[in-house]
Order: structure tokens, then sequence, then C-alpha cells
């Protein structure tokens, strides 16, 4: 068992900007690996050669699962925080200090107001994931402080897990359809959406700097706690509220 473990860590280590591996069909054979082949897709067969999909997640907990849990992705900056580095903000919550090949800078970061509930009130009823474009060393100094029990977010994902698309001045995209969830259940926040891949998972909200008067993760939170037990397409549900919203009916701001 051990050598399949680290024949499948050796697999996804060869993967590419789609997180596609390969495996060839003598190791499946070999190890007996169709567990690992249906948790991910395998997208063709080509002279003996499976190239297969590896999800980005791992599967759902049995728990969530049982319970029909849906899958909050967060971004994390101008979402849930706001930063800016070696000058400090004239207000801000913590700061960060991150290595990078030049030196070393810090960070002086913003929570947005409302995170800390959002965060607490939603961490049993959904299973929480934070999708950054940024790197995993700042992310996670930030996470830390967010987080610091590590027992609210169930993921994280950083940079690396975005794709690149062709073209010099393309950015980092989000495409949702390479965590291993299904997209019915599946609610996206980032307050560049329009940037990324299944922009009908998306709740929108604005970007935030630095304005504490500002109440989107408050309508967030009791749109995602209203939707909680919903069998319906949390899509759909998100699209309702977006129509709701826009002509201003009450109980939906």
């Amino acid at each position: 068992m051990k050598e399949l473990e680290t024949k499948i860590t050796n697999w996804k280590k060869e993967e590419t900007k789609w997180r596609v591996v390969v495996v060839q069909m003598a190791d499946v054979q070999k190890y007996g690996i169709m567990k690992f082949l249906s948790e991910n897709p395998v997208l063709g067969l080509d002279d003996n050669i499976l190239y297969v999909q590896v999800h980005m997640l791992p599967p759902m907990a049995k728990s969530d699962r049982k319970s029909n849990k849906k899958t909050l992705v967060l971004d994390l900056d101008e979402t849930l925080v706001h930063s800016t580095v070696n000058k400090p903000l004239k207000r801000h919550d913590f700061a960060i200090q991150c290595r990078h090949p030049d030196g070393t800078s810090i960070y002086y970061v913003l929570k947005r107001p409302w995170v800390d509930l959002l965060l607490d009130e939603l961490r049993n009823l959904y299973e929480i994931v934070v999708f950054t474009a940024s790197n995993k060393e700042y992310a996670d100094a930030i996470l830390n402080k967010l987080d610091p029990h590590g027992n609210i977010i169930r993921h994280r994902l950083y940079r690396d897990s975005c794709i690149q698309l062709p073209g010099p001045k393309s950015k980092p995209v989000k495409d949702l359809s390479t965590l291993g969830r299904n997209l019915r259940k599946v609610i996206f926040v980032d307050d560049s959406y329009r940037h990324h891949c299944q922009q009908e998972n998306a709740f929108p909200v604005r970007r935030f700097l630095d304005d504490m008067n500002d109440t989107e993760l408050l309508s967030l939170l009791g749109f995602c706690k209203r939707i909680a037990n919903s069998e319906s397409d949390a899509r759909t549900l998100i699209l309702s509220h977006a129509i709701s919203r826009h002509n201003g009916c009450p109980g939906w701001n």
C-alpha cells in the first residue's frame, strides 16, 4: 500500500497546468487503483496510457457528504482582507512578514468587517475552502491569523492551483471544475469573479479596501444561512438572490 501511495504522489508531481497525470495501464493492473480512478476523471486513453485529471481537493469528508453540505469557496485579497506591503495602513489588524528572493517584506493587513463572524457562523454549515491567486507563504500567514486553530477552513488553494491561459498579460484563473466538487453545491465568492471560470457559481461582492462600513460579508452570511439546507442548485439560488437584490426586495440585502 505504501508503494502505491508513493506511486500516486509521483504521478501528481508530473501534473501540467491542467492538473493531468499520466498513468501506465500496467500500473492500473499492478496496483489495482480503481478507487483512485473513480475519484479522478479519466480524460483519455492512448497506447496503454491513461490521462487522468487530478482533483485539487481530496474527497469530501464522509460526515459532510452525509449531511449534504455545500462547499463555500472564498477568495482572500480584497474579499476577506486588504493588505499593503512595507507601507502601514492608517488602520490595520495585524502585520505579517514574508520572505522572497530579494529579501523580506512586511504586509499590513486589514480584515473586512464581519469576516470573523462569517467564518465562525458558517464553519459547521459549509465545507469552507479558501482559493487565492496569492502565493502560499503570504496566504498561510494571513489565514493562520483568521483561523488560528485550523478548524474552520478545511482546505487552502494557492496560485499554483490556478490555471494560466495563453498570452503575455494573462492572469491566473480559478477553475472550479478542478476542485472535485459537484458545482450544483458550490458557492464562489471573489471580488474579481468575472476574470474566472464558472461565473454562474459566483456570489458577487464588491472589492474591499478600507471601508469599515462595508456589509458585503454580512449579506453573504445571511444568504448562506438561508440556503444551507436547500436541495436546489446553488447557481439558481445565487441568480435568484442577485435578481431580488437588484430589485430591492426586502430580506435579500
